[in-house]
């Protein structure tokens, strides 16, 4: 790092030079904010490209923010795993694809309720929308719901589709 740049960094010169003429200017406000610009050459004037405000005393934006409805943690699923070996262990064929159908819903699983939802516009999903969930057709989306009814994986209501609670826990404690 050459002796200018280190002074603009340290804070002992308010210029810093950059390549080719342009040049980044720093001006000081009286709570600790800077005005920073930055110009490039335009003949013997110079010119603004860019403006803007920093706080050096608040930390920078990290890229993703943390999710809010989840109280900063990513969004997840609890699978219970003792169950699904029960299912295994009473003769159901095919555990392994149910299971993996169910984690497909993880994310359209309501907190605390269990109740399959549109992300967008927290309605109960239609078959139409887990069908395209699953990317399947209509003959193996039947022959699945009706598997996963018939071991209590998914249960049907007037208020649509709900997630077993005794299998996949989103957000609920075991009481």
């Amino acid at each position: 790092m050459d002796k200018k740049t280190r002074d603009f960094v340290d804070e002992i010169s308010d210029v810093m030079p950059i390549p080719e003429g342009s040049f980044l200017h720093r001006e000081r406000s009286p709570n600790g904010t800077y005005f920073m610009t930055l110009r490039i050459p335009n003949g013997e004037d110079s010119v603004v490209l860019e403006e803007w405000w920093k706080n050096p005393k608040k930390p920078a934006k990290k890229d993703k923010d943390p999710p809010k409805h989840t109280g900063g943690k990513q969004p997840y699923v609890m699978l219970m795993v003792k169950e699904i070996e029960k299912l295994g262990s009473e003769g159901v064929k095919n555990v392994a694809e149910l299971v993996g159908h169910i984690s497909l819903l993880g994310d359209y699983i309501e907190w605390n309720t269990g109740k399959l939802i549109n992300k967008r516009t927290k309605k109960p999903l239609k078959y139409k929308e887990v069908q395209a969930i699953f990317k399947c057709g209509n003959k193996k989306l039947n022959r699945l719901l009706a598997r996963m009814k018939e071991y209590e994986l998914l249960f049907a209501t007037d208020g649509g589709y709900h997630i077993s609670p005794r299998f996949v826990k989103k957000g609920k404690m075991k009481k």
